[in-house]
Parts: C-alpha cells; structure tokens; sequence
C-alpha cells in the first residue's frame, strides 16, 4: 500500500500556518484533524467525503480565508518551481 507524504506548507521566514492553527485549537478538534490527515496519508487523493467535509463548521468559508489560502498556494508553488 502506498503512503502519501504529508507536507505543511512553511513560508519563507519557516512559519508553518497550519501546524500552528492545529497547536491552537482544543484537544479534541486536533484529535478530529489529525485522525484526517492520517487518513490522507493512507489514501492520498483518493480520500473522498464525508471526510473532507468533516472539518467544516461554518456555512461558508470566509473571502479572506480564501483569498490567503491563494496566496499560501502561490508562494509554495513559486518556490516549488524556483527549486
């Protein structure tokens, strides 16, 4: 069985944003998010709902999540290129 790589996207100056929002938030919803990404290990892209779902607690994401979600991918995908 294939085990996927999980990789925290870290910026520039080695801050890791969602390594450091998991530490933040209480024991039982890290529980929740590291059983994920467990799973995401083990199944890679082929992880399909409810999972991915799971984790959602609001309606809609925010715009401004969003947009620095955008903005995390286009700095790792520009350093990943400049590699």
């Amino acid at each position: 069985m294939i085990k996927y790589d999980i990789e925290f996207y870290s910026k520039q100056n080695g801050e890791e944003p969602a390594r450091e929002f998991i530490l933040k938030i209480d024991e039982k919803m890290q529980a929740k998010i590291l059983r994920i990404i467990d799973l995401l290990e083990a199944n890679g892209p082929q992880l399909r709902l409810p999972y991915s779902e799971s984790l959602k607690k609001t309606a809609k994401t925010p715009r401004r999540e969003i947009e620095l979600a955008k903005k995390y991918r286009e700095d790792y995908e520009r350093r990943l290129c400049d590699e």
